[in-house]
């Protein structure tokens, strides 16, 4: 597999877009749940990656069978939230993806997501690399808070 930023185009958002709504749907994911872009910690929002983005949601909107959404750092979430928002309202939409939001700045597991300062966030991930125990089996896991519950 190919890892380029020549592969932020606005073509590739959208045939990823394809490929992941085919990929759900052949693994029996249920129509209507979200599939989230994971768009990790960079300096800066790069207009070729909002075209990718704006891609992929375009091109899960234009599919119908699962909601777009984004999981994406803090620092970046204001600049990811605008050009998804763009995407909606180039698809006639009024509402947004929902916003899964990486920081670790005043997190408590009793927290709501919006806890984290964006009133957009509907998860919010905010402790790394826990190592916890269940059953008597160790594993390392991230925690988030939602605000729904998992389904």
């Amino acid at each position: 597999m190919t890892c380029s930023a020549s592969l932020l185009t606005s073509a590739q958002g959208a045939a990823e877009a394809a490929d992941a709504a085919a990929k759900a749907a052949g693994d029996g994911v249920l129509t209507g749940s979200a599939i989230f872009l994971d768009v990790e910690y960079v300096t800066s929002v790069s207009t070729a990656l909002v075209d990718y983005m704006s891609g992929w949601i375009a091109g899960l909107l234009a599919d119908g069978r699962f909601k777009p959404a984004i999981y994406c750092a803090k620092s970046n979430a204001a600049t990811v939230y605008a050009a998804a928002t763009a995407a909606y309202a180039a698809a006639g939409r009024h509402d947004a993806p929902s916003f899964w939001i990486a920081s670790s700045v005043g997190f408590a597991i009793t927290d709501a997501p919006t806890d984290v300062g964006l009133t957009y966030a509907n998860v919010w991930q905010g402790l790394f690399d826990v190592s916890q125990s269940w059953g008597g089996m160790g594993a390392t896991i991230d925690v988030d808070v939602a605000s729904t519950a998992s389904q």
